[in-house]
């Protein structure tokens, strides 16, 4: 008998605008970002098909009002993952991506690129928190299974710290 098993084998983390962003992984991945006014983040993931069947992926991006996300990604690559998509990754945007996350086939993975981005202003003299996630489910016949990304966002006036 097979088995189905996704994992998240990598990640990283790139802040575009004033503020800080920190990623653990695992599963669940958790991202913190503290941003100033409006600000982007990049979150990578490299995501793997360890188990002995196929399977299918799909996913979603849940996030409070006042934010945007795009998603990128790249592969399948069996091994090598090419430098700029990855090791070498400088925030642009590289060609050859695709909308939807591929099927895997075993020992495959792909890379996935989500630019979140704050789209409004927090008021002056004001803080506020908000959470979101990103969810991989992937499947074969009737086996499936889940990779979550937790996000968190403190979010502050530009030109305040927070502190």
């Amino acid at each position: 008998m097979g088995n189905l098993y996704a994992e998240l084998g990598s990640c990283k983390v790139r802040m575009n605008g004033t503020g800080e962003a920190d990623i653990s992984c695992g599963n669940p991945a958790k991202v913190w970002v503290r941003g100033n006014g409006s600000w982007g983040v990049w979150v990578g993931l490299i995501i793997a098909n360890e188990g002995s069947l196929p399977f299918f992926t799909k996913y979603r991006v849940d996030l409070p009002d006042g934010f945007s996300c795009r998603s990128y990604f790249y592969g399948p690559y069996k091994r090598g993952i090419p430098c700029e998509v990855w090791a070498f990754w400088n925030g642009s945007v590289v060609g050859g991506y695709s909308s939807r996350p591929p099927g895997l086939s075993k020992g495959y993975k792909f890379v996935a690129w989500h630019y979140i981005r704050f789209n409004r202003e927090v008021p002056p003299n004001s803080t506020r928190s908000e959470d979101g996630v990103i969810v991989y489910k992937t499947w074969f016949t009737l086996w499936s299974s889940k990779i979550i990304i937790r996000l968190h966002f403190d979010l502050f006036p530009p030109n305040n710290d927070g502190e």
